[in-house]
């Protein structure tokens, strides 16, 4: 609430990021509406007057920072992207996710629920992070993960294919690949695992 009121008066002391434009698009049963850049934002190789993805409005996506959501992002719901954080191609975030830092969310994944992308984390392929999974530090997750239950996955891992982390596991500096799920409070630091099952 604090932090939309004070979005509201930079706004209007300063120059905005973007504006929402009349181009509907339908998105989980809402009504979300298209984004077009106000100023250049080169991190994310944005000129002034580009059209972005759809939001349902103005709290889905910060005017601090160099956030974006780009053509065909989709974020709605209570979800938000701020810090430099950006949401491309068809991924979608929706419920009451948060995409922060320099997180990266495309290709097809979905991030949703109460779910935390941050840090330099990557999301792609068609993974989803669910529930109020936690993503973090130099993660890269693609191809049909799925992350979820209370799990946190940080430092330089990378976890893909059709791995599985849930539950209270936690994922650090490791290698996961096929179809391996860590779960219940699994510990995995610093291994390379593929194709197994972890409990604990």
């Amino acid at each position: 609430m604090a932090q939309n009121i004070l979005e509201r008066i930079f706004c209007k002391i300063f120059r905005r990021k973007y504006e929402i434009v009349s181009f509907p698009v339908c998105a989980f049963g809402t009504n979300n509406v298209r984004i077009r850049a106000l100023r250049d934002i080169p991190r994310h190789n944005v000129r002034k007057h580009d059209i972005g993805g759809s939001v349902e409005g103005y709290h889905n996506l910060s005017q601090f920072g160099d956030c974006w959501v780009g053509e065909n992002g989709i974020v709605c719901g209570k979800a938000r992207v701020s810090g430099n954080a950006i949401v491309l191609s068809r991924a979608k975030v929706h419920g009451d996710a948060k995409i922060k830092g320099q997180a990266i969310v495309y290709g097809r994944a979905e991030v949703f629920g109460h779910a935390k992308v941050k840090e330099t984390a990557e999301i792609y392929g068609q993974a989803m992070v669910y529930e109020h999974a936690l993503v973090k530090g130099r993660s890269y997750i693609h191809g049909d993960v799925k992350l979820y239950g209370n799990c946190t996955v940080s430092g330089k891992t990378v976890i893909r294919d059709k791995s599985k982390i849930r539950d209270l596991a936690v994922v650090h500096d490791s290698d996961i690949s096929g179809q391996t799920i860590v779960c219940n409070d699994a510990r995995v630091v610093g291994r390379k695992i593929c194709d197994k099952i972890i409990f604990s």
